[in-house]
C-alpha cells in the first residue's frame, strides 16, 4: 500500500471516529420507542384552531409513556396564552424504517386531536414533533429518562 492509499484509509477512519462520516442508518419499528420521555412544548395558536382567550402563545411541560407496541399516554401542564390546564393526552403512533412517523393524540379535557409528524434521534432517546393541525404552530422534544 503506498503513502496515498494510507493517507485516503486514515481520514476516512479519523472521520468516522469524529462523527463526520454517517453511521449506518438506523432501523425503527414502532417497538423502537419505548418507555418514558420528558417533553416541552412551544408555539402559537391561531384564531383558525381554537376560540378566544386562549389564541396565542403556548406552552406545555409533561411526560409522555410509549408503549412499542403504538400506544402513548400522557399528562402535561399546558398554557395556552397565559391560561393553564392539566391534560392529558392519549392515542397512537406508528414509525417508519427511518425512523419518522406520525403521532395521533386525543386531548382532555379540551376535546381536541393532536396530529404530528414525528422523528425519533440520538439513538432513540429523543423524539422531535411538529404538529400538523391548521391553527397551530407548535412544536415538541421529548427525551427519554
Amino acid at each position: 500500500m503506498n503513502f496515498a492509499s494510507r493517507s485516503t484509509v486514515a481520514i476516512g477512519i479519523v472521520a468516522m471516529f469524529a462523527g463526520i462520516v454517517p453511521a449506518a442508518a438506523a432501523s425503527c419499528t414502532n417497538a423502537s420507542l419505548s418507555g418514558n420521555f420528558g417533553y416541552s412544548a412551544q408555539g402559537n395558536i391561531t384564531k383558525q384552531a381554537v376560540a378566544s382567550p386562549y389564541i396565542g402563545p403556548s406552552a406545555e411541560v409533561g411526560t409522555a409513556s410509549f408503549s412499542g407496541t403504538g400506544i402513548v399516554t400522557e399528562t402535561a401542564t399546558l398554557s395556552a396564552n397565559g391560561y393553564f390546564f392539566s391534560i392529558t393526552g392519549e392515542g397512537t403512533y406508528d414509525l417508519n424504517a427511518n425512523c419518522t412517523g406520525t403521532m395521533v393524540l386525543n386531548i382532555s379535557p379540551l376535546g381536541t386531536t393532536a396530529h404530528l409528524n414525528i422523528v425519533v434521534d440520538h439513538g432513540l432517546l429523543e423524539m422531535r414533533a411538529i404538529d400538523t393541525d391548521a391553527g397551530f404552530i407548535v412544536n415538541r422534544l421529548y427525551t427519554h429518562y
